[in-house]
């Protein structure tokens, strides 16, 4: 579901004046995207690793919402500003685990071939 917002700004013919046609202050504080589509990006960059350009053209292409890379980037940074306290919290938490189970499956990490598995949690 998209919802549009959009100002209509006027001419006032006896002050000509345009007035300023500003949007809502939820519109503008929540930004561009709502929470399903920013968690949307959130996930093909945080789960599949996808590029910017690769999301830009995902959601023009299947969500039908024109977007720049600059957009999606700080989107992105305000999800992970968003994230930080519990990945603190995490991080904290870890040293005290006896054992940490974790995917084995391995990716690039920027063009660096990156590998994970189990191991005693030793930190």
């Amino acid at each position: 579901h998209l919802t549009d917002q959009r100002g209509h700004a006027s001419w006032c013919p006896n002050c000509r004046t345009g007035p300023d046609a500003p949007f809502p202050p939820k519109v503008v504080e929540g930004g561009r995207f709502g929470s399903r589509l920013t968690v949307l990006v959130a996930s093909l960059k945080g789960v599949c690793h996808a590029s910017c350009s690769t999301m830009r053209k995902f959601v023009r292409d299947i969500v039908g919402v024109t977007v720049s890379r600059g957009y999606l980037r700080a989107l992105i940074n305000k999800v992970s500003e968003a994230l930080a306290p519990r990945c603190e919290e995490l991080l904290h938490a870890l040293p005290a685990q006896p054992a940490i189970q974790i995917d084995e499956t391995g990716h690039q990490d920027n063009g660096d071939r990156f590998r994970t598995g189990s191991f005693k949690a030793d930190l």
